[in-house]
């Protein structure tokens, strides 16, 4: 059973990466071909493909509140099945009801980006290189985790877990580097900004409390990775 679960994995990943495209961007750690965990978690639809379907979902609200950011919005119902079935194993877990791949994140458009780009702008740019059609490839489902130290949280003292699907995609990186260079080109430090530095594209799944993000110390890489992903089952 274990070996036909790690063949039908491999195969996956074989697969998905012939269909999103493996041009590697330089300078960006690469991603397993295929992972070998105990666990395996099952998708609705095929990942690899994008979702030119779903229109862009603009974020353009105050920066200081982490308002402006960008994403590429995925398929809910896609992922769906692998909150439900994590939610009955690690639960209870909250999920936002979405799905999405941050893009460029709050605090890079608040702290560096809005120094040199508008939000509008930077819309500009991924929108140009069709964002919702750039293809990825979902590598596994990871878990995160941090003690809570908010006073006011029912949890504080507690290590508490997010949980999420790890992608690879090069042309995400290749829209940041995109947005970098106009960033770079409107006087922007370029110390501040780096379009691979800190960006760990994921689909987060559910949480025990709330995210946990790179401000928090917690970090989004294939080394938290714990089961594999794979389309769901023919019955």
């Amino acid at each position: 059973m274990l070996v036909s679960a790690v063949a039908a994995v491999a195969s996956f990943a074989a697969a998905a990466a012939a269909s999103y495209g493996s041009n590697a961007v330089v300078g960006v750690p690469p991603a397993p071909a295929s992972t070998h965990f105990k666990d395996t978690y099952y998708f609705n639809t095929n990942l690899t493909l994008s979702a030119p379907s779903i229109p862009y979902l603009p974020h353009r609200g105050d920066p200081a509140k982490y308002g402006s950011y960008v994403q590429l919005t995925v398929d809910f119902g896609s992922v769906l099945p692998i909150f439900q079935q994590l939610n009955a194993t690690y639960g209870p877990l909250t999920s936002r009801g979405e799905a999405h791949i941050t893009v460029i994140t709050p605090p890079e458009f608040l702290f560096a980006i809005k120094n040199a780009l508008t939000i509008e702008e930077v819309e500009a740019i991924v929108l140009k290189h069709n964002l919702q059609s750039t293809p990825f490839r979902p590598v596994c489902v990871a878990r995160q985790s941090q003690v809570v130290t908010a006073a006011t949280s029912p949890a504080v003292g507690k290590r508490t877990f997010v949980y999420n699907i790890l992608v690879d995609s090069p042309g995400l990186y290749a829209i940041r580097r995109e947005v970098q260079k106009a960033y770079i080109a409107k006087g922007g430090d370029p110390s501040n900004f780096d379009y691979i530095a800190g960006f760990y594209p994921h689909i987060t799944l559910g949480f025990e409390t709330n995210d946990w993000f790179p401000e928090d110390h917690a970090y989004k890489t294939y080394a938290t990775c714990f089961a594999n992903i794979l389309p769901a089952r023919r019955v």
